[in-house]
């Protein structure tokens, strides 16, 4: 118990900040990762990818992420599409975002390339608000649940908002370095009218060496 206590102080002593949705097997699908990799691989390309937590607790968490893009060879270009969607049962909180994707490729030596890009993204947040009880609602005497309710609070069912995201990636033929700057813009994400609070910009280092084990 003592063990338990001691944990939980020391959490306690720490700030919290909340990140976007992270897929484990990003190696499979980069684009979750960064930007850059829109048309990486220089011909049309389609994935997607599936992640469910907390699965057999009644409180999963599903996250889904699809991409389309294509490699231009003519303007050195990769232009994309993703979509990330992200939703909690028992809260029933619906996040999704759709990005289009611009990613530029030149080299500065003989091995290196460098695949700067830029992300503009519409996104959307649903708590289902509509789903609440509030306190004032309830008459214990009777049993009756009002339909309206005096709180002074006004929670939006959604919100919606423009982001702004920005990325650059250093490759060769077996490694790559990276970094992703997601809401350049800081959007807001209040739930409620009038409400101020910019979304966190979100900071992503990344990299990969390959260990040929055959010639």
């Amino acid at each position: 118990m003592k063990k338990y206590i001691v944990i939980l102080t020391v959490l306690a002593c720490f700030k919290g900040y909340a990140q976007d949705p992270i897929h484990t097997q990003f190696f499979m699908i980069p684009e979750t990762l960064s930007s850059s990799f829109t048309g990486g691989k220089q011909y049309t390309r389609a994935g997607i990818i599936h992640r469910t937590q907390r699965e057999g607790l009644k409180f999963n968490v599903n996250t889904q992420f699809a991409f389309a893009d294509n490699w231009f060879e003519e303007v050195s270009s990769g232009i994309g599409i993703s979509v990330l969607n992200h939703q909690e049962t028992t809260t029933r909180y619906n996040f999704t975002q759709v990005n289009l994707n611009y990613a530029y490729q030149f080299s500065i030596s003989d091995s290196w390339n460098v695949r700067p890009s830029i992300s503009l993204g519409y996104g959307s947040k649903d708590f289902g608000f509509q789903n609440l009880i509030l306190e004032d609602q309830i008459n214990i005497s009777s049993g009756v649940i009002n339909g309206t309710s005096f709180d002074p609070i006004d929670l939006d069912e959604s919100i919606r908002f423009i982001d702004f995201s920005a990325s650059v990636l250093f490759n060769n033929e077996n490694s790559w370095v990276g970094i992703t700057v997601k809401h350049l813009n800081r959007p807001n994400i209040s739930m409620t009218q009038d409400g101020e609070t910019p979304l966190d910009i979100f900071i992503s280092a990344h990299a990969n060496i390959e260990f040929p084990l055959y010639r």
